[in-house]
């Protein structure tokens, strides 16, 4: 406990071929990690290199694209994400994502789509679009502006997670700012519809796997994302009831 008193003897993950009996100074082939993050000139443990590691495993692939790593933007959405409240799924939420995922594992051009972004993304490991998004948490996310349908981090895949606006078109026809009030779309769609819902999802799902640019800020590139999305899908939405 003297030598190890945060406890890292027994990490969790440890760095590969480091277990327990590894932590040790002088052998066992844990000697350069140790003095890595051992600083023997304040007996105390330096943790930034652990934190790294860490990272590295929690984010694979995206280790260089993670939040706040020299990238305004990821920056900002972890930020966001740091602000979101307990969230949970709402049944209207689950019911689109049932529906997105029908989508998804259907034969079409957006199955096609998804699926080929998917392979790239996951430099071919996964081959299905539908099993990445099956993966994917929807979770309510805070109230902000209502023309915002959601939100997502870039290029997190499965790990990430869409969160929705409470009071954007995923589930309302009209939005209020102060006294004003006005309707809410998404693309053609009305707010607060499956179609609507559906491409929502589809679009926050296109930011997870890389099929679309991140958007941040950035209405002007959203707009353009939302179309690159109903060009690839909208036949299939348009098969969706309403």
């Amino acid at each position: 406990s003297s030598i190890d008193p945060l406890g890292l003897t027994g990490c969790d993950p440890c760095p590969p071929g480091r277990g327990i009996d590894d932590w040790d100074s002088g052998g066992g082939g844990g000697g350069a990690w140790w003095n890595l993050t051992f600083s023997a000139a304040n007996s105390s443990i330096n943790l930034n290199a652990y934190s790294d590691y860490l990272d590295q495993v929690a984010f694979g692939a995206n280790y260089y694209n993670r939040p706040g790593y020299a990238n305004p933007q990821a920056e900002a959405e972890s930020n966001y994400l740091a602000s979101v409240q307990t969230a949970f799924v709402t049944e209207k939420a689950r019911h689109a994502a049932d529906t997105t995922f029908g989508i998804l594992d259907a034969d079409s051009n957006c199955s096609s789509f998804f699926n080929d972004k998917a392979i790239v993304f996951s430099e071919g490991s996964q081959t299905s679009g539908a099993d990445i998004f099956g993966g994917v948490d929807i979770r309510l996310g805070v109230a902000e502006e209502p023309t915002i349908g959601a939100r997502t981090q870039q290029g997190m895949g499965a790990q990430g997670a869409i969160f929705l606006n409470p009071v954007g078109p995923f589930f309302r026809a009209f939005g209020t700012t102060g006294s004003r009030i006005f309707p809410l779309s998404v693309g053609p769609y009305t707010g607060s519809t499956i179609r609507a819902q559906v491409t929502i999802l589809l679009h926050e799902f296109g930011h997870l796997i890389n099929a679309i640019p991140r958007d941040a800020g950035s209405p002007e590139q959203s707009v353009l994302n939302t179309r690159s999305i109903l060009k690839q899908c909208g036949s299939a939405i348009e098969g969706v009831k309403k």
